[in-house]
């Protein structure tokens, strides 16, 4: 699927946003912190936040690099958590079974998603469809976050037809795979390569799609995902 791509006015503020699963404690937090300032990153969403992962990144400067956050850490796999250069507003969750938080950035308004795994399809089902309601519930601007569906599952269709594109299909950038970036659910040990995109950064109606990258972090078996977008 491709798309209109409305540039943004000009002299339009880049927003340079991140999103990045650090796998329970696989991924190194404190590189993560690292490649979020060299990137610039003004919003960062980061899955699968433990407590030993969110003390390697206050040791690494979260908070000077970005200092507002919501959120929290939590074991298995649950914890989401926001991370912002700029103040953030208050936040909700999204009701899927791992955390999921729709905050107010400025005078945009991004979910930060993270559903079930298709291991489990009831709940895979069950937390797409919460996805859904938020995004459109609350009108978001961004949706970002380990999807854990491939731009190919329905959901992910449902979220396109309802007006949230990839920014690198809307940019026309090509296949991007995020997972497995490790060896860990390789059918070839010691072999790491990456088949499937299921972390994603989609805009809304109100946002230009600028550019898109992926970036490994080591340890973690997801890539992350860099966008940077521009309000229309």
């Amino acid at each position: 699927m491709t798309g209109a791509n409305p540039p943004p006015p000009d002299g339009a503020d880049r927003l340079v946003v991140m999103t990045a699963n650090i796998a329970q404690e696989d991924g190194d937090a404190i590189e993560l912190v690292r490649i979020a300032g060299e990137e610039h990153v003004d919003l960062l969403v980061v899955e699968e936040v433990s407590a030993a992962d969110l003390a390697d990144m206050e040791r690494s400067g979260i908070a000077g690099l970005l200092p507002y956050r919501v959120g929290r850490p939590a074991s298995g796999g649950a914890g989401t958590m926001v991370f912002s250069r700029t103040e953030l507003g208050p936040a909700e969750r999204t009701g899927t079974w791992h955390d999921g938080w729709i905050v107010a950035w400025g005078d945009l308004t991004v979910v930060a998603a993270h559903p079930q795994a298709p291991t489990q399809p009831d709940i895979w089902s069950d937390d797409h469809a919460a996805l859904l309601a938020a995004v459109e519930d609350h009108e978001a601007d961004l949706v970002l976050g380990d999807f854990n569906a491939t731009g190919d599952h329905a959901p992910m269709r449902t979220l396109a037809a309802a007006g949230y594109r990839d920014v690198g299909e809307l940019l026309n950038q090509g296949w991007q795979p995020t997972w497995p970036a490790t060896d860990r659910w390789s059918v070839i040990p010691g072999v790491a390569f990456p088949v499937a995109q299921v972390d994603h950064v989609l805009v809304g109606p109100r946002l230009a799609a600028l550019g898109q990258h992926t970036v490994a972090i080591p340890g973690s078996d997801h890539r992350a995902v860099v966008a940077v977008v521009a309000r229309k």
